[in-house]
Order: C-alpha cells, then structure tokens, then sequence
C-alpha cells in the first residue's frame, strides 16, 4: 500500500543541519495491515529521512 506522510525534519541545507524542523511529504509503501498502526509508519518516516527527530504531522493512503 503506498501512502503520503507530512512531516517536519531537519534538513542538511549548504553543508549546515537546519535549527528548525521544514515541512515535507514523502511518498512510501507500507504493508496493508500496518496503515493503522501510527508507530510503524513514524519508524518508517525516520528510516526513510535518516532522522531520528523527524516529527509525522499525518498521513494518508495514497
């Protein structure tokens, strides 16, 4: 199942770690029986940025 998360990461902007987090939207696949379950898809946000501290605002079935 392929699914849009909004998020908010730092970001690597001219060799420097931004200070506050910029909005993003990734689009991923996800098993089906794991969309409803919020702490997969955050693990997955953070695997998919490299950010530990990526913050998921939502996310939505593609």
């Amino acid at each position: 199942m392929r699914i849009k998360i909004d998020y908010k990461a730092s970001k690597q902007v001219d060799g420097q770690i931004t200070d506050t987090p910029i909005p993003g939207v990734i689009v991923t696949e996800i098993p089906e029986n794991k969309f409803n379950d919020r702490a997969f898809v955050e693990e997955t946000l953070r695997k998919e940025t490299e950010d530990p501290d990526a913050e998921m605002v939502s996310y939505e079935q593609e």
